[in-house]
């Protein structure tokens, strides 16, 4: 079983990754044509918005400071007039642009009819791609969920099985295991239907902790609460979505933004989700299994780790540090991983601190002393034991160069120096690499951590791969 859960965890991580990499990609593009949209057709809808005002608002409403302000605004573009009634239902409005050249000039569309209706679609434009995305990444979820499930009604066909009936239509032709997989396909469809709080409880009784997968959990009520309403609801605030998230600052009535920040977000709450329910599927496994495939999720977390996925990170090497069904010296990696990741996300404190040197490398690898010292920012006493790892080959410029660990490091002299002594190590690597939004600014951000905590703080990246 252990293939086969890390199958549906790969899976799973490649299948978000793909939908992420398609948001991001046509992100950029829709969000400059949605701005160069938005520019051309403003004007133009804001003056058919003054106009509707114009015609149909109430005396009071037109004493308002929002109208004469908007008021102000069109009388610098336009002058106009409001001509006597003819009929009851329609007003003639005649107005003429103070400055038409400069305007078309500016590439201004100049019908307001036009840019009344152009405006709103540009401008919905990114709603309109996060909107998808959104709906398109639960989808994604769920088709994880489902092969999860599916392989647990597998494995425990007595349990779930042993009293469905078949029709003759399903087993006519057929062999057993086509027999059997057929009734799974069933179950699947039938749990995918109830609400997804009914697919952790089916987990949880198979003595998964619950608590492991709570902070994901309570951001991805949200998630489906706001999918739903979208689905639903165009978007809007309902009763329903106040019931799901009780504790919401929007109000009923209100649409809901699926900007950037909050699809990011989402990506990010169902990874978390995706690795605690693998990481608790250990459960699952016999006990000569459960090294290995917790050794296996922890090479993927280090691979967020060292992409900056610092919250997700914190969750994965918490629940690795303490995990008994792994060796010492691999739980002491995931506790340096863990520190790495809560430095990573601002919250290095005294406590945290403390803890760090607290960590007792007596008896261990260099290696460990070397990130002992990179996370309390002595930078001089991990260089010297850096020097010599490289020298004797423990160490090698890749890993310098790469791995989380050693992130706050490659801002300093220090690392310049070690570069310089070890010239020839470093060949490949003579051009300074770009700095990613996660190190861009390390040097001022190790510098507000050694302000928090009074003495020597850091960040970096992970400690050694067994």
């Amino acid at each position: 079983m252990k293939s086969v859960l890390l199958v549906i965890m790969r899976n799973a991580l490649k299948s978000i990754e793909s939908l992420e990499h398609f948001y991001l990609t046509e992100y950029e593009t829709i969000a400059e044509k949605s701005e160069k949209g938005g520019k051309k057709y403003c004007l133009g809808w804001t003056i058919n918005m003054f106009f509707s005002m114009l015609t149909y608002a109430k005396d009071h409403e037109k004493r308002t400071k929002e109208y004469k302000e908007l008021e102000q605004k069109i009388k610098k573009v336009i002058t106009f007039k409001l001509l006597p009634k003819k009929d009851t239902d329609r007003r003639t409005i005649r107005f003429r642009y103070k400055n038409r050249l400069r305007l078309e000039k500016l590439g201004v569309e100049l019908d307001v009819e036009k840019s009344a209706e152009e405006f709103e679609k540009y401008v919905d434009m990114p709603r309109i791609h996060g909107s998808n995305t959104l709906i398109m990444l639960v989808t994604r979820f769920e088709e994880f969920i489902s092969q999860l499930i599916a392989e647990i009604y597998t494995r425990y066909p007595q349990r779930y099985l042993d009293n469905e009936n078949v029709r003759l239509a399903e087993i006519e032709g057929r062999g057993f295991s086509e027999i059997k997989e057929g009734v799974v396909d069933r179950l699947v469809s039938a749990m995918m239907r109830e609400r997804y709080s009914k697919w952790f409880e089916l987990l949880a009784g198979h003595g998964l902790d619950a608590h492991a997968w709570a902070i994901p959990l309570e951001g991805l009520q949200e998630v489906y609460a706001r999918r739903n309403v979208i689905v639903h609801n165009a978007g809007v605030v309902n009763r329903e979505y106040l019931v799901q998230v009780p504790h919401s600052k929007h109000r009923k009535g209100m649409q809901l933004d699926v900007g950037k920040e909050y699809v990011d977000n989402a990506f990010l709450l169902v990874r978390e989700m995706i690795f605690m329910l693998m990481l608790e599927s250990a459960h699952f496994l016999r006990k000569d299994e459960v090294d290995s495939y917790l050794y296996a999720i922890f090479e993927e977390a280090f691979e967020r780790l060292a992409m900056g996925d610092h919250s997700l990170c914190m969750l994965v090497f918490d629940w690795l540090r303490k995990a008994k069904e792994l060796d010492e010296n691999t739980r002491s990696m995931a506790q340096v991983n863990y520190w790495l990741a809560k430095i990573g996300v601002g919250d290095f404190n005294e406590e945290t601190r403390n803890e760090i040197n607290k960590f007792d490398v007596s008896a261990m690898d260099e290696s460990f002393k070397i990130a002992k010292f990179l996370l309390l920012q002595d930078y001089d006493e991990a260089t010297k034991l850096l020097d010599h790892q490289l020298s004797i080959g423990e160490m090698s410029a890749s890993m310098v160069m790469k791995w989380p660990l050693f992130e706050r490091y490659r801002c300093t002299k220090f690392f310049e120096l070690l570069r310089k002594r070890n010239k020839a190590m470093f060949k490949d690597y003579d051009v300074r690499p770009k700095r990613t939004k996660n190190d861009k600014d390390c040097i001022e951000r190790a510098n507000a951590i050694r302000a928090t905590c009074h003495g020597r703080g850091s960040r970096g990246r992970k400690c050694v791969r067994s």
